[in-house]
């Protein structure tokens, strides 16, 4: 059974309507806005990210936010922090939360729990591109690391690291009295956030109609996806990074109604393009060049030889 908070504009519950998930050594809390703390071992001492007694405003120490990185447009899966006029849907459930909401043609999901017994709070993050246009998005995961009793005291003293092998965000608190030598954690595995409905394999160069793409010698992918592959030539020694999307169509809206837009994609001999990089129609990749690795290069782009390009959109970054 769950109990079910559905806030629209300009609504919100008398006060704050909790959830406590938690495992005996580990757990959060979480309202129906979406604000809430982490802490582990001890929910007082040892708060991961900061508990607010404020029924009122209901501050947000934690947050999932998206941004249209074409139009700037912020918003979240949660009524906190970022809020806008569409309804919010909150789910309690024992022993998760779930948090609906759609907004700019996008429907979000968020389904939050703490496994029975690791010390992780897991956030699943779904989305789903609803509008008639492709969409270039960006998901940030923020939180206001305490590791201690009070923020205020502790913040000056919170040490943080990126770790090179996993990427996830460590911090530390070396003057915690009661809980020292402890490293809290952060990591982000969005890897179902996709600009089209597409569904990727585990391993090799995936092609998805049955009409072959002209492929020199020596081509290397990992998981690398071709899209309409009579529309892509890739020359000898081209490296294709993992969960890359080479998609040489594009549909666009006018008063008509939506027009398929096709461009060959080329990728010259010796390029690489990195992991989760999209390619768009009409795209020219020149002989060794490099796109790194969750780039977006946007329609007709025309990249010399011997360079590198990265962003969203991308740009020239250097020479090779």
């Amino acid at each position: 059974r769950e109990y079910v908070t559905i806030l629209g504009e300009r609504q919100w519950t008398p006060a704050p309507w909790v959830n406590v998930i938690a495992n005996p050594s580990f757990g959060f809390l979480v309202s129906e806005s979406g604000s809430g703390c982490t802490w582990a071992g001890n929910s007082q001492l040892n708060q991961l990210t900061p508990w607010s007694n404020d029924p009122v405003g209901d501050p947000a120490g934690e947050a999932i936010l998206l941004r249209d990185e074409e139009t700037g447009e912020i918003w979240g899966p949660t009524a906190l922090p970022v809020r806008d006029a569409w309804p919010y849907v909150a789910r309690h459930g024992q022993g998760y939360s779930r948090f609906e909401h759609e907004s700019n043609g996008i429907a979000l999901e968020l389904t939050q729990f703490v496994p029975l017994e690791d010390p992780v709070k897991i956030s699943l993050l779904s989305i789903e591109n609803r509008s008639r246009q492709t969409r270039v998005l960006s998901v940030t995961a923020y939180a206001e690391w305490v590791l201690a009793s009070q923020r205020g005291a502790s913040a000056p003293f919170v040490i943080t690291e990126r770790d090179a092998e996993t990427g996830a965000l460590f911090a530390r608190n070396p003057w915690s009295e009661q809980f020292p030598g402890r490293v809290a954690f952060a990591d982000d595995q969005a890897k179902d956030l996709r600009l089209l409905p597409l569904a990727l394999p585990d391993a090799g160069l995936f092609v998805e109609h049955r009409c072959a793409a002209q492929m020199g010698k020596g081509i290397i992918s990992i998981g690398g996806r071709l899209s309409d592959p009579y529309l892509v030539t890739l020359e000898e020694n081209v490296m294709i990074g993992d969960e890359a999307l080479l998609i040489p169509h594009a549909v666009a809206m006018d008063e008509a109604g939506d027009i398929l837009i096709l461009g060959k994609i080329e990728v010259k001999q010796g390029a690489i393009i990195g992991a989760r990089t999209m390619i768009m129609p009409g795209v020219i990749i020149g002989e060794h060049s490099m796109v790194k690795a969750m780039s977006l290069v946007t329609m007709n782009t025309n990249i010399p030889p011997n360079e590198v390009w990265a962003g969203i959109p991308a740009r020239k970054v250097r020479d090779l």
